[in-house]
Parts: C-alpha cells; structure tokens; sequence
C-alpha cells in the first residue's frame, strides 16, 4: 500500500512528496509554487484549476483557432463560412474537425500539464508518473478494459433510465447526431486512430491521472482521489446520458493508475475503448462517442455482463497480487503459477 497521504504531514515544510514507486520513495518538490500553506485545499484548488482550465481553453480558445486556421488554409476567407452551420460543417469537412480536436487536445491538454508538473517539481515525468512497467502489467490493464466493456455497457443501459430534463436529453441527442456525423465521415482508418484513440488517451490521461489525480491524492485518501477522478472525467464529456460508463471507466483509468505506478496502463486501456469505437465505425455499426465511451442503443445479454465481472475481478485479483512497489513486491509475491 501507498505511504499515507502527505496531508496528514506538516505542509509547511515538507519538502517532498511520497510516491513508493519512486527511487527513493520520494519525488522532490522543488517547483516555484511548492511548499503550498495549506495541503488540501491546494491539492484540489491546483487538480481543479487544472481540469477547468484545459476545459475552457480547449472549448473556447484553442479548437475555434485551430479550426478557423485549417478552413482558411484550405478554402481561403470563404471556408469560414460554414461554421455557423455544424451538419454542413461535419459533411464538408469531417476530416478537418477531428484534426482540430486532436491538435486542441495536445495544446489544451498535454502541453499545460507539463508545464504545471514543472512548478511542482523538476522531475516532471515522475510527477505524472510517466515511468516504465512491465508487459505483464500492460496486458493485464487492457485485459481489464476489455473484460469491463458489458458492464460500461449495462452501465450506459442503466443511465438511459435515469430521469433527466427534456433540455439536457435533446443536447445529448443532438451531439450525438454530430458525433455519429463526424465518425462515418470519409477517413482512413490509421488518421482515426491517431485522431481519436492516440491523442486522446495520451492527452487525457495526462491531465485527469497524471496531474489532477496526483493532486486529489494530496488533499484526500487514494480511494477518494480515484473516485474524484472518474467523476471527473464522466461529466467533462458533457453526456449526462453516459456519466454512469464514462464515470466507471474513468475510475477504472485512475486505479490503474494508482495500483500500478504509471501512467502507461491507463494509456494503453484508453486506447483500446476508444480504438475500438473508432474500427466500429468503419463498418457502420451504431456507436456513441471516440471519447471513452460505448455504443447506444445495445442490448448486453445478462451473461455477457456477469461473465464480463468475472474476467473483470479476476484482472483486479492479479493487479493487487503482482503490481506493487518494488519492496512490497519482494514482501508479497504473486500467487504460484501466474
């Protein structure tokens, strides 16, 4: 298990943080806004500021700009033209779009979430915890993904039940529609996968597991740091009609995370939900969202989702047995035979 969390330490002179995957169990803070005065209120004003603030420039800064660049260089003045209308958007230039997304991901996303792991720490990738794991480990995390994919699915059936006002139902419906534009546009498979399974599972992962996560865990216990994680990550899709999935798999992407010491499983499963999502769609297949999602509209049958529990707890059983600090893991071997 983790050392306790660092709040319970005298904030105002603790010069580092604990982390027992670490060296030296410990990742110096040497970054200009450390030492903080007060722990967990800066751990979630810093991991909230962060979320909020890739947010807002994604949304309003970066993906306007980038857009507005990509139709002029292409159409000239005139391109401009058809952002006022998004379904003529969508059909005349899908390919477009989802470069912008893609690049607004890396300036929103990736690029401020190194630059705020500096003014915590010198080590930045340590920080983030972006440090080698084992194959097994890498297996096992998209193993899980995919074992928890009926649930995420049940999970969205569930949601679909949950009362909501008609407003936020018809702003779902109509995103969706746009969402289902854009990915049976004309695109090459590997442009997809680039666009919508790499840089989002590198870019998001950098900033809700990496930085905010890191930070929830300085304010409160990892269990809480994990939930809060996956929360976030569910409602920063804007789909309450699948903050059930979103939330579990975003919880899921945190424990990951935290379980193994690095940020590379997480990765690597993001990948994989979204990857698939995106091969979906090449064959026509209703889906929902390239964003850590699942298909609307399906049915699971009862056994695929209790059979996808199983398969589920198992990975669960074999990260908790295996994935462990290296002093913990001589103190703990894996059960024989795995």
């Amino acid at each position: 298990m983790p050392e306790p969390s660092p709040a319970s330490e005298d904030s105002t002179t603790r010069p580092s943080l604990p982390d027992p995957w670490a060296p030296d169990r410990r990742i110096a803070l040497n970054g200009p806004l450390e030492p903080p005065s007060n722990e967990t209120a800066f751990g979630f004003a810093t991991a909230l500021f962060a979320i909020l603030g890739a947010f807002l420039l994604f949304q309003v800064i970066a993906s306007p700009v980038i857009l507005m660049a990509i139709l002029v260089a292409k159409e000239g003045p005139d391109g401009l033209a058809s952002l006022g209308d998004p379904e003529q958007l969508l059909g005349s230039f899908g390919q477009e779009v989802l470069l912008t997304n893609a690049l607004a991901q890396w300036v929103s996303f990736a690029l401020p979430t190194l630059l705020l792991a500096r003014l915590h720490a010198r080590q930045i990738t340590a920080f983030l915890r972006v440090r080698q794991t084992s194959a097994r480990t890498l297996m096992l995390s998209l193993a899980g993904m995919i074992a928890f994919l009926p649930v995420a699915q049940w999970l969205a059936a569930l949601n679909q039940k949950i009362p909501l006002p008609d407003s936020v139902r018809l702003l779902d419906e109509q995103s969706m529609k746009l969402i289902e534009q854009v990915l049976k546009s004309d695109f090459h498979l590997v442009f997809g996968l680039l666009v919508m399974a790499v840089t989002p599972a590198i870019c998001e992962e950098l900033i809700f597991r990496g930085y905010a996560q890191r930070q929830f865990e300085r304010a409160v216990s990892p269990v809480m740091a994990i939930v809060l994680s996956g929360v976030l990550f569910g409602l920063y899709h804007l789909r309450l009609s699948q903050f059930l999935p979103l939330a579990a798999i975003g919880i899921y992407l945190a424990y990951l995370t935290w379980r193994t010491g690095s940020l590379w499983p997480a990765i690597l499963a993001h990948f994989a939900n979204n990857g698939v999502i995106v091969v979906v769609s090449q064959f026509d297949a209703p889906v929902d969202t390239a964003s850590a999602t699942v298909a609307q509209g399906m049915t699971m049958p009862w056994y695929s989702v209790v059979l996808g529990l199983v398969a589920f707890s198992a990975v669960i059983y074999l990260l908790e047995a295996s994935s462990r600090p290296p002093e913990q893991a001589k103190a703990h071997p894996p059960p024989a035979g795995l």
